[in-house]
């Protein structure tokens, strides 16, 4: 499942001029419930994933294992996200659809 929805996540990087445009898709094994519940929560969803990428800094970004590391952060979010609004998070890895830094 694409978390974005058509629109791509763009965050600032932190301490710097430029910019980091990504979009992110979602796997889970478990039921349709874990989607229906980042459908429902979307929006909050979305604000929790800028909130992460906010923090990246142009050193972050030439470390070999910095994507990675993003993603997993990124799970961690969405997970702890979920299981605040839903009480289960569910989403098993979070893939890089696109990503873009200028």
């Amino acid at each position: 499942m694409d978390l974005d929805d058509k629109k791509p996540l763009i965050s600032n990087v932190a301490g710097s001029r430029k910019v980091m445009q990504v979009s992110l898709s979602l796997m889970t094994q478990y039921d349709d419930r874990v989607f229906k519940n980042v459908e429902k929560h979307r929006t909050a969803l979305r604000s929790a994933c800028l909130d992460v990428l906010r923090q990246v800094t142009e050193a972050d970004l030439s470390k070999p294992e910095f994507r990675s590391e993003l993603l997993a952060r990124l799970r961690e979010r969405i997970n702890s996200e979920l299981e605040r609004l839903e009480g289960f998070g569910g989403i098993e890895e979070v893939f890089f659809a696109e990503f873009v830094f200028q």
